[in-house]
């Protein structure tokens, strides 16, 4: 059976890093992952961002694929229009904490929210 494809877009430095390279075994398992900056995808079925990028979301691929998933923490009170408008355009959003979840609803944000700590090692 063909697997599913998984495009990542995110940074490959730092802890975020660190937490895409080893989920990426577990990824490929599943998914035929590519990942941005290194392969382009051929298909267009699912994509993961670490961190809203409004290139990426302006960027004409993004509406290709079918299913956009968004990992996005928040700091602050305030989330700046064009960027809740590109959050909006998820199907789902990831967030470590209830803090970080009522901002984004309380700036205008109406995609599906989940919260998912982000405890590691």
């Amino acid at each position: 059976m063909k697997k599913q494809a998984l495009h990542i877009v995110s940074p490959m430095e730092g802890s975020i890093g660190e937490i895409t390279k080893d989920l990426l075994p577990y990824f490929r398992d599943i998914f035929d992952v590519t990942i941005e900056g290194e392969t382009e995808p051929v298909d267009y079925k699912m994509l993961l961002c670490h961190f809203i990028n409004l290139s990426v979301v302006n960027h004409e691929n993004f509406k290709k694929f079918e299913k956009k998933i968004l990992i996005q923490p928040i700091d602050g009170t305030s989330i700046k229009k064009e960027v809740v408008e590109s959050l909006n355009k998820f199907d789902l959003i990831i967030t470590p904490g209830e803090a970080g979840k009522r901002i984004m609803i309380n700036q205008g944000v109406k995609s599906p929210i989940v919260v998912i700590q982000n405890f590691y090692k």
